[in-house]
């Protein structure tokens, strides 16, 4: 049951990938088309990346999407939550404040910690940069955003949603988040990039669970996403601006997350309270009404065989 249960959970990551293939190969096929690549010169013929984004993450909400609705109905159309209620507790400052914090601070502190790694292992680190560069440097608001918006709701979807279910169904809560963030950092295709995805799966998977929702774990990851475009370079200006950088954000990202795991896990408890306050209201009623019933039944005394 649980090899069941673990393939299941690694099927949304290869179709993920799948579909990131035929979303190259159309994205190619339109840069073509509208006349980005000249087919004359090989030198040239780069895929235009922000139709790639939006094929690719387009094609992923709607493929896993209906895949969740699906395999885990309970998690759409039977919620013992509603998700206007879900919704609403995320935008409720209480919720919506450490949220923003704990997604800029998650930004900061990885950009503090892959500045000592730029200094320290150079040569490490020169892939990573390449492939930065290409989103830095889009200036596209469309490309943007798919990163911001569509990309980490697509993400959330397929292994909060569909790898970290499947997960829960074999495995302890604990080990599901952390398998289903390796997932996670596999899907990235490098390892540094690999290794601050590991970080963001734990948190996102420790967010879903506390909440039983996306809502939350989508929201943080878009406003994580956007802060790579909000960091001030001036912040890493040398080695004591960074250290102090990295010492600031981590505590935030800490405090921030601490309190968002409180914050969902006692409106979890309240719900369950009140779940029970309302059953034990609910046998008092049916006590009180056996009550009245038996008022209301005649005696043995009373009955006329017996006068």
């Amino acid at each position: 049951m649980k090899l069941k249960y673990l393939i299941l959970s690694l099927a949304p990551l290869f179709v993920c990938l799948s579909i990131s293939v035929i979303a190259y190969f159309a994205a190619f096929a339109m840069t073509v088309i509208t006349g980005g690549v000249d087919t004359m010169d090989i030198s040239s013929a780069m895929v235009n990346e922000t139709i790639f984004s939006l094929f690719r993450y387009t094609l992923v909400l709607i493929f896993c999407g209906l895949w969740y609705t699906k395999a885990f109905p309970e998690a759409v159309y039977f919620r013992k939550t509603s998700v206007s209620e879900v919704l609403k507790k995320t935008l409720n400052p209480k919720g919506l404040i450490p949220i923003i914090i704990l997604g800029y601070s998650i930004q900061i502190f990885t950009d503090s910690i892959l500045y000592f790694v730029s200094i320290y292992f150079k040569d490490f680190f020169v892939s990573y940069s390449e492939m930065m560069e290409i989103f830095e440097g889009s200036t596209s608001i469309f490309f943007i955003l798919c990163v911001c918006t569509i990309g980490p709701i697509a993400e959330e979807l397929v292994f909060r949603g569909l790898s970290l279910r499947y997960l829960m169904k074999a495995f302890p809560v604990s080990a599901s988040i952390v398998i289903q963030a390796l997932l996670f950092a596999l899907y990235h295709g490098n390892i540094v990039q690999g290794c601050y995805a590991f970080l963001f799966g734990v948190i996102f998977g420790v967010i879903a669970v506390k909440s039983d929702s996306l809502i939350p774990s989508s929201l943080i990851h878009m406003i994580t996403n956007a802060s790579l475009y909000l960091v001030p370079e001036k912040l890493f200006k040398n080695s004591i601006a960074g250290y102090t950088t990295l010492f600031i954000s981590l505590t935030l990202l800490i405090i921030s997350f601490i309190l968002l795991c409180r914050y969902f896990g006692n409106k979890a408890a309240v719900s369950k309270n009140d779940s029970h306050k309302a059953t034990a209201s609910e046998d008092d009623a049916h006590k009180a009404t056996a009550s009245e019933d038996d008022a209301h039944k005649p005696s043995e005394s009373d009955h006329p065989d017996n006068q």
